[in-house]
């Protein structure tokens, strides 16, 4: 998401983390000295303090995700693009052409849609199959997938359009994403790569 995230492991720091965000968590959550717990930031959103929390048992879920800042209050994503746009305003939202792909990201890695969840897919072996692929369909897809790039932007305006390959519904695209200056992201064309694959759902695997 453009910086890096640390492990917070001292007892301390989790049982001060606890009392800040405990009101915020779901239940499961509430007592981090049984979650692994990650600490950082993101660009685009300056002097916030962004935490993952995962549960111990199962780290290969999606974490719960929350946003703090001093004399702000608390900010849970709840996987709806409302949340994460009404956060954009509050943050506010600083976008930029270095930190634009790491947004794009950020945005489809915490929403999903009615019809599922647009996962964006920035090499091969980010894709989970429920069984091994042949050989062959790696060497074909390898070279078609790439990570988020950005392809043109508006000063003025601060509009940016991004390139990124994008799993929907077991079905790859080549997608162009138009993001305007509070975040929202529209896509404006997509080209279907490869249709039915056999993937798990990164939700439930």
């Amino acid at each position: 998401m453009g910086d890096k995230f640390f492990p917070v492991q001292d007892t301390g720091e989790k049982a001060e983390l606890q009392a800040r965000l405990e009101s915020h968590l779901p239940v499961g959550y509430k007592d981090l000295s049984f979650c692994r717990v990650l600490q950082g930031s993101c660009n685009f959103y300056p002097g916030w303090t962004c935490v993952h929390v995962h549960k111990e048992e199962n780290v290969t879920k999606s974490p719960v995700v929350l946003f703090f800042k001093e004399g702000e209050q608390v900010v849970t994503l709840d996987w709806q693009a409302g949340t994460i746009l009404k956060f954009n305003q509050k943050a506010p939202l600083v976008l930029s052409i270095h930190d634009i792909t790491h947004y794009v990201q950020f945005f489809f890695g915490n929403t999903r849609a009615k019809d599922g969840r647009m996962q964006i897919v920035s090499m091969y072996d980010e894709l989970k199959w429920r069984e091994e692929p042949a050989g062959t369909i790696k060497k074909a897809l390898n070279p078609l997938i790439r990570p988020p790039y950005l392809i043109a932007w508006d000063e003025d305006s601060h509009a940016y359009e991004v390139g990124a390959h994008i799993l929907f519904q077991n079905n790859l695209f080549e997608c162009r994403l138009l993001v305007n200056k509070i975040g929202q992201i529209d896509v404006t064309d997509r080209i279907l790569q490869v249709e039915d694959m056999p993937i798990l759902d990164p939700l439930v695997e």
